[in-house]
């Protein structure tokens, strides 16, 4: 199955429809992770060249992104002047069918924003 995601065109995709969803470098990335449920996502340690995109594929759920606990997820104005902090999830609530966000490999210390549609928040 494929999902279109504005800008990137058609691209192969992976269905959640799990509460909890532990995310690898095999299965998923270079994939849409499509979410149908609400769910938690746990990112793999940081690799190079890994690339997630995470997709809220149905209205009204909640779609949570937890990093490793020694990586962070940074850019699209989160903390830290957009380089994250240390095992702090970014989530997407009640944002419409479609809303994504794009992760990829910044350096050891995390994941970076290269590409957003929709409201995210960042964990306190």
């Amino acid at each position: 199955m494929s999902v279109d995601l504005t800008g990137f065109g058609h691209q192969e995709s992976v269905t959640n429809a799990a509460s909890t969803l532990t995310l690898s470098h095999t299965a998923h990335s270079g994939k849409v992770v499509n979410n149908t449920v609400t769910t938690t996502l746990t990112l793999p340690a940081v690799v190079a060249g890994m690339v997630f995109a995470i997709r809220v594929g149905a209205p009204g759920i909640t779609v949570t992104i937890s990093p490793n606990a020694n990586d962070k997820i940074g850019g699209a104005g989160l903390s830290n002047a957009g380089v994250g902090t240390d095992n702090k999830d970014i989530v997407f609530t009640n944002q419409p069918a479609g809303s994504y966000v794009v992760l990829t490999y910044a350096s050891a210390d995390g994941w970076t924003i290269s590409s957003i549609s929709g409201t995210i928040t960042e964990e306190a």
